[in-house]
């Protein structure tokens, strides 16, 4: 996946820097956020062969397959309509400026960079107004002198690739060899005078690439020691990019007042304002705080579908259950208990998950603390689906309660939240899980804290909870979920069965004379001792670096 958005940017960047005359591939590079990953990729080619080569290849790729669109427009889509296109990219250049500004504006204060930015953006509206065609070339009766000038050509050129906003075509037509290049490739490309062509392109191409990693080589040290420095140059260009699309596209275009039109004028700030949107909407996802947030919400597929597919009953459950809190020390603990294990049968039935229970035979009569393992948000809901006749309470994270109706349930069933944070929090929480578990009351309690993405793999295990089990005198019985991750943790609607494993109690006698530490590796021994088994009779072996291999 990571593969194919850079090859997407690639071609992006090839259909842009082609189709648009005016707008340089650096400068598509630094508005997709790809610019730096390429200048190091070039400057480290020899550091790190496999690894740049890879994402060379990739963005390369991607650029040829953009050109040939870019091509392809200019030849069809530009000359007839050119304002819907340059609208177009006008909103994406557009839209990319407010992230480039905010990432910036902790140094908005340093004078400095302002005015870099300012004579960037001078300098290169200058330029596209200045630069003119040179004196054209041949590349017939070539001598050793006109094969170094090529060289010197090709090197100076390698500058377009790394440095934004000088664009390629307009430079080799200021040097006089840009049409002189073009029918070398033509002539190649019809078998004429091959030999010839392949050495007149080698010799070219070959400075070319020397240039642009001598170029990504000094660019590469100034990002690091200029960093701050180099992001304002980056920003300049694109702030100058839409006046030199004008000028290029607009101002200098023989075809644009033959054909203007109110219709494609309309048309044209449409896709401008599109632009825009897919921008911010790509900035906004490309955030790794929002990926993770989006990537968590499109995990919870399966929880959301079971409430937009029953929305009456997602709606009476939840009206009823505010309604319950409202006056819930009227309301005995069992009814309220009875009434959530309704909601879990629907949140099963609804998000097509079979929770399969093993070792109920193992639950005491007593009262007991269940410790478990933590997989992610449907841990709570799949030991409850075995537990409808067995009154439980739960200890919880604080920071968990704020997903949809979960606030509710919890305040239903008595949960006890701790603040993980907050010393005097996790005291305190123990010290009421131990006066209800004097009372009778049983309690869930998730001994590795929190879950990460470690699926059917244990965690550290902590202590503090297990002071309650002592102070109470009560047995401890372990439960080991196996895939119960997989409920919220991929993005399917197939049926799910998720597996709740009860082990054999451990009694009060038995550990009363362990430190928590011993306790909670027992616990912890056990727990992986079951997790093998289940491991082995399904054919799965976990690896380090804990991917799953199916054998």
């Amino acid at each position: 996946m990571k593969y194919f958005g850079l090859l997407i940017k690639g071609i992006l960047i090839g259909f842009i820097s082609i189709a648009i005359p005016g707008l340089s591939a650096s400068t598509i590079a630094i508005i997709l956020g790809v610019y730096y990953a390429m200048i190091n990729s070039i400057s480290s080619i020899f550091k790190d062969f496999k690894k740049s080569v890879v994402f060379l290849s990739i963005l390369i790729l991607g650029y040829g397959i953009g050109s040939l669109g870019g091509a392809f427009m200019i030849s069809t889509v530009y000359k007839v309509a050119p304002l819907p296109l340059i609208f177009c990219i006008l909103g994406l250049i557009i839209g990319s400026l407010p992230k480039m500004f905010k990432d910036l504006m902790p140094y908005r204060k340093q004078i400095s960079n302002w005015i870099v930015m300012i004579l960037v953006i001078v300098v290169l509206i200058v330029y596209s107004y200045i630069i003119i065609e040179g004196e054209q070339v041949t590349f017939d009766n070539m001598q050793i002198y006109d094969y170094v000038i090529l060289a010197f050509v090709g090197f100076i050129t390698s500058v377009t690739l790394v440095v934004p906003g000088v664009d390629f075509a307009v430079v080799l037509l200021a040097c006089g060899y840009y049409y002189a290049i073009i029918d070398a490739i033509s002539d190649l490309m019809t078998f004429n005078n091959v030999l010839h062509n392949i050495i007149v392109l080698a010799t070219y191409l070959i400075s070319y690439g020397i240039g642009a990693f001598c170029c990504s080589k000094i660019i590469n040290k100034l990002i690091v020691k200029h960093e701050v420095k180099m992001k304002f140059i980056n920003l300049g260009f694109v702030l100058a990019s839409p006046a030199v699309v004008i000028r290029k596209c607009i101002i200098d275009n023989p075809n644009y007042a033959a054909t203007y039109s109110n219709g494609k004028l309309a048309l044209g700030i449409v896709l401008a304002a599109l632009g825009f949107i897919l921008m911010i909407v790509f900035y906004h996802f490309a955030s790794p705080d929002n990926k993770d947030r989006a990537h968590q919400t499109r995990h919870m597929l399966r929880f959301y579908f079971m409430i937009l597919s029953q929305p009456i009953k997602a709606v009476r459950f939840l009206t009823t259950m505010k309604k319950m809190l409202k006056k819930r020390d009227q309301i005995p603990f069992e009814e309220r208990y009875k009434y959530c294990m309704s909601l879990i049968d629907v949140v099963n039935k609804g998000g097509r998950t079979r929770p399969i229970f093993v070792g109920l035979e193992n639950i005491p009569e007593e009262t007991t603390m269940f410790v478990s393992n933590h997989q992610g948000r449907y841990d709570g809901i799949g030991i409850y689906s075995s537990l409808k006749d067995r009154p439980t309470s739960f200890l919880a994270l604080e920071s968990t309660m704020h997903a949809p109706m979960y606030y509710e349930f919890f305040q239903l069933l008595e949960a006890i939240y701790i603040d993980s944070n907050n010393p005097r929090s996790q005291v305190y929480a123990t010290n009421k899980m131990t006066d209800k578990l004097k009372e009778g009351r049983n309690f869930i309690v998730f001994v590795e804290g929190g879950y990460e993405d470690n699926r059917n793999n244990l965690q550290e295990f902590k202590t503090g909870a297990l002071k309650s089990a002592y102070d109470a005198n009560v047995s401890i019985t372990p439960v080991v979920l196996y895939d119960s991750w997989k409920v919220y943790g991929i993005s399917s609607l197939k049926i799910i069965e998720p597996e709740i494993h009860y082990l054999k109690s451990i009694p009060y006698e038995e550990y009363k004379d362990m430190t928590r530490r011993e306790l909670a590796d027992m616990i912890k021994e056990r727990m992986q001792e079951k997790l093998n088994e289940l491991n082995k009779i399904k054919g799965v072996e976990f690896l380090e670096n804990k991917e799953v291999v199916e054998n």
